[in-house]
C-alpha cells in the first residue's frame, strides 16, 4: 500500500481489485517475498498457490500449489 503524506488510504497498484483464480489474480494473498532480482514471490492463500511475477513480464507463473480451492 503506497503512503502518501503520512496518509495510510489503500488503493490498487496492481489488478482489479477482485479475487480470481486466474494467473494474474489473486484470492486472499498473506505473504510476499522480493528477491534480490526484485521478483515478487506471492502466498495465494484462497488459491492454494504461491504465484511468482518477474519485473517487466505481465504474466504471473505457478510455481507452488495447484491453484485449487
Amino acid at each position: 500500500m503506497p503512503i502518501n503524506n503520512g496518509q495510510t488510504v489503500p488503493m490498487a497498484v496492481a489488478g482489479t481489485g477482485c479475487p480470481g483464480p486466474v494467473p494474474n489474480m489473486l484470492d486472499h494473498p498473506h505473504g510476499i517475498f522480493v528477491d534480490t532480482k526484485l521478483n515478487l514471490y506471492v502466498a495465494d492463500t484462497g488459491n492454494n498457490r504461491i504465484q511468482f511475477f518477474s519485473p517487466g513480464i505481465e504474466n504471473a507463473k505457478t510455481i507452488a500449489g495447484f491453484g485449487a480451492k
